[in-house]
């Protein structure tokens, strides 16, 4: 076994390091975004200073994923506001002919596609370690402890295990995924030393457990409650696991766990795509509707919000959820998607109230539910029974009263709401073929909630 995980391991770190064309292209890329953002620095009233930061600058990114991150350091005593309109500033004036568009994290910032690689402007504060006014003001000293702390070996480890994490589908800590950074893959590194320590530490992890830089600065680590605690070297009060979601955490103890019992090279492929499972695919549910374009990061941020409530609403009504996902394009089509135990109820259902002993209670229950009640009874178990009749027995009926004249108590989040109720179609079982096949985005949300994991089959 051992032989085999180490086999692999060395013909993967082989394919995830860049090859010297590679690397001469992107170093070309970012010393023309390097030089156009230093053009934009001068000859402005405050002293900026533009450095180079993000996996390039640490030599952590793997080959054929490069990102390069330009951070603006401007004076501590600006503003909030200031700093974000100047971020942009300085950023869509150095990346002016690329198409520049804004991303949001603390505060917005500017990308764009240079020659093909993504190039990040952004702004953040010029002060002492440990005296942060805002979360980007941490990057530029994440950058120096990685370039002080790595040798070659070790960004060769991060490069692999970022891979991994990709492998898993659980690369990435936009709101959007929800997972594990590419910073936080470096830590993971800096703490275990390399990929098959990492794994063998995340398969034995539970939850609530934490990671921390030093045993002195395991204190820290009490301030927080969530999945995975994993402590930011340069500030341990901060928390880098508090964006990754439980079910990230939970998927990255199975999936270490199952490389090490059963290795396999597909654990480093790109994140795969199962194949509809046309006998779940009966109790699957989508809604799918159209909106105007918005920042990714927003979008998410709605979607996400979304779902919750409109799951919470159907739980109300009876509905069993099994799962259910977002998923979008990211520009003007997004879906809700759900698998049920079942898209139809019966036509009554009982409703349980109190114990007779407290007598007060179910006297109560009794005047509450008589009218609307077919049948009310005391039963085995020594409560107050009501047969009522159900509003609604199908999904899409629903669907339809929730998104409908219901959709302002719906929950929806405001930015979607009216676009969800004009736009939505409400697609059911076998009929989602038909209704896939030129949305990719759709097709593949759609896969992987009707499909076993690739987690927990470990196939290749």
């Amino acid at each position: 076994m051992a032989q085999a995980i180490e086999k692999i391991i060395s013909a993967e770190i082989k394919r995830s390091e860049p090859s010297p064309k590679e690397e001469e292209r992107v170093a070309k890329i970012t010393k023309y975004a390097m030089q156009r953002v230093q053009n934009a620095c001068k000859g402005r009233k405050i002293r900026l200073t533009p450095l180079l930061a993000g996996s390039f600058a640490k030599g952590t990114w793997v080959a054929g994923d490069a990102d390069v991150d330009i951070f603006v350091k401007v004076p501590a005593n600006l503003t909030k506001d200031e700093l974000g309109k100047l971020g942009i500033e300085i950023g869509k004036q150095a990346l002016r002919g690329h198409s520049p568009y804004l991303r949001y994290s603390e505060h917005p910032y500017v990308e764009a596609l240079v020659k093909g690689i993504k190039v990040n402007v952004v702004a953040c504060y010029d002060v002492p370690k440990g005296e942060w006014k805002s979360a980007a003001d941490r990057s530029p000293y994440h950058t120096e402890l990685i370039k002080q702390k790595f040798d070659a070996k070790m960004k060769s480890e991060t490069r692999l295990l970022k891979r991994f994490l990709k492998g898993l589908g659980i690369y990435g800590a936009e709101i959007k995924t929800r997972g594990f950074s590419g910073y936080v893959a470096e830590v993971l590194i800096l703490k275990f030393g390399s990929l098959l320590e990492v794994l063998r530490n995340i398969s034995k992890t539970k939850f609530g457990d934490s990671i921390v830089p030093t045993e002195s600065e395991k204190v820290y680590a009490r301030l927080h409650n969530t999945p995975l605690i994993i402590l930011d070297p340069v500030d341990p009060r901060r928390n880098l696991g508090a964006a990754i979601s439980k079910q990230r955490v939970a998927e990255f103890i199975f999936g270490a766990g199952l490389f090490l019992e059963r290795p396999n090279a597909s654990f480093f492929s790109a994140k795969y795509a199962p194949p509809l499972n046309r006998q779940t695919l009966g109790n699957v549910v989508v809604v799918a509707f159209k909106h105007q374009e918005r920042t990714v990061d927003k979008l998410w941020g709605q979607l996400n919000k979304s779902l919750y409530h409109l799951e919470t609403h159907l739980i109300e009504k009876d509905f069993h959820v099994l799962r259910s996902i977002s998923s979008s394009d990211d520009k003007k089509e997004s879906a809700f998607i759900f698998l049920l135990e079942d898209t139809h109820l019966s036509e009554r259902k009982d409703r349980a109230g109190p114990e007779t002993t407290f007598s007060g209670d179910s006297i109560k229950f009794v005047a509450a539910n008589k009218k609307r009640s077919e049948l009310l009874w005391i039963g085995s178990d020594g409560k107050v029974h009501s047969l009522i009749k159900r509003d609604f027995c199908n999904i899409t009926d629903t669907l339809e009263f929730i998104l409908g004249s219901s959709i302002t108590s719906s929950g929806i989040s405001a930015g979607l709401r009216e676009e969800v109720r004009a736009t939505k179609r409400i697609i059911v079982g076998k009929r989602i073929l038909q209704f896939i096949p030129s949305r990719g985005w759709l097709k593949e949300a759609v896969a992987e909630i009707a499909s076993t994991s690739r987690i927990i089959t470990g196939s290749d």
